[in-house]
């Protein structure tokens, strides 16, 4: 996957719906934590009519984690260790407001583009063509 900007961090991901190697507890800790944050999270609806929920979630984790440069486990960590919610992962990145949305793509797939917020639309291309 790629993205491209004129300004601003991006992050993208994108996960074939597949057996997730981590145990459904594990998931479940992470979707509460995401949740106790209060990050705005819904799933799409490809994903929860698939039963891809956490993918659809992990997704977004993933696209932030990679805007910041720091990982997924940075983030993860992060939120692990502010379980008030007031841990800034979520809202800005280096100063830039952000978003992250979802990406249309085939519907075995979950993806997620984290932006900044006042980047304007994004143009999805699915190559080749």
């Amino acid at each position: 996957a790629v993205a491209i900007a004129d300004a601003g961090p991006l992050g993208i991901d994108i996960e074939f719906h597949r057996p997730i190697k981590m145990s459904p507890a594990r998931q479940e800790g992470i979707l509460r934590q995401v949740s106790n944050h209060g990050l705005a999270m819904p799933t799409d609806d490809k994903s929860a009519a698939a039963g891809n929920n956490f993918l659809s979630v992990w997704t977004k984790l993933e696209s932030i984690a990679k805007a910041r440069g720091d990982g997924i486990g940075a983030v993860l960590t992060e939120l692990k260790a502010d379980p008030s919610g007031k841990a800034n992962v979520f809202a800005e990145i280096d100063g830039a407001l952000i978003t992250v949305d979802h990406l249309p793509l085939l519907p075995q797939f979950s993806a997620a583009l984290a932006k900044p917020r006042l980047s304007g639309e994004v143009e999805v291309r699915q190559l080749p063509r």
